[in-house]
């Protein structure tokens, strides 16, 4: 799905804050009945994330970059659209979890989210314990040039 979106960055001390607010344009194929319908419902989902990532202990003499962190975040989900009328408040997400920075090109988190999701049911509410494994890899594909 097309999103646009919008980040800050701001270091405290050693302490890294971030905020990303994202607008999402969303489609899904009508069902009526549990029949798929012809045509498209059509609706806008903004998300709102503040995260901080907080460092804990430098693991390497050797290796400066070599970290353990702590990542905090709270995200916010709200639909907007014609179609929402139940559903204005979609979720909210609470992560926490540690992440160990091997360089500055990978890092390995391991997250717990709590959710809260409200569902198209008027009154109806989803809570959901999830783990994640994120693994990240920065590749730097510029050319260096030997000076």
């Amino acid at each position: 799905r097309p999103y646009q979106e919008l980040f800050a960055s701001y270091k405290y001390n050693k302490v890294i804050l971030q905020h990303r607010f994202r607008v999402e344009e969303r489609y899904f194929k009508k069902v009526v009945d549990g029949d798929l319908q012809s045509g498209h419902n059509f609706n806008f989902r903004l998300r709102y994330q503040i995260s901080a990532n907080i460092p804990l202990v430098k693991l390497s003499s050797d290796n400066p970059d070599k970290a353990l962190s702590l990542g905090i975040a709270d995200e916010i989900f709200v639909n907007a659209g014609r179609e929402i009328v139940n559903n204005i408040l979609d979720k909210n997400r609470i992560i926490i979890g540690p992440a160990v920075q091997f360089n500055k090109q990978l890092t390995i988190a391991l997250s717990y989210t709590h959710q809260y999701s409200q569902l198209a049911t008027a009154g109806s509410y989803a809570h959901d314990d999830i783990m994640w494994l994120a693994i990240r890899h920065n590749l730097d594909l510029s050319k260096h040039r030997s000076e």
